[in-house]
């Protein structure tokens, strides 16, 4: 959250996917929590990537809960349909010989926001 309200008290959009490993659940039920432990950290790593060719270094990749991922950057790098686009596309590749999938949903903020205060009040439009 300071992340994005520092961004948003300086007058400055961000661009944040809320992303959730689609049946990740099932995978971890089936293998274990090592085996779901590894498809989380690959996730992670795949979803800084993304982050980074988008947005370059002003970027910000957090685990939320659960197998739910944040990425977030400043808006005026990439547009909703291109990074949900991205996301997509990475968590397709199979995580070993398991396929998770991906849900997600992108918020961007405007100007006049009132979010600045608590980014948690972004309004997020379901991708997938």
């Amino acid at each position: 959250r300071r992340w994005a309200a520092e961004r948003l008290v300086a007058g400055r959009p961000v661009l944040i996917a809320r992303v959730a490993l689609a049946s990740f659940d099932l995978v971890n039920s089936a293998h274990g929590r090592a085996a779901g432990d590894l498809i989380l950290g690959e996730a992670a790593e795949r979803l800084n990537r993304v982050a980074q060719d988008l947005f370059g270094g002003g970027a910000m990749v957090a685990r939320a809960t659960g197998p739910e991922f944040l990425l977030a950057g400043d808006a005026g790098h990439a547009a909703e349909e291109e990074l949900a686009a991205q996301i997509r596309a990475t968590l397709a590749r199979p995580f070993g010989r398991a396929l998770v999938g991906s849900r997600l949903g992108v918020a961007r903020s405007r100007a006049g926001d009132d979010a600045a205060d608590d980014p948690a009040r972004l309004q997020f439009d379901v991708v997938d």
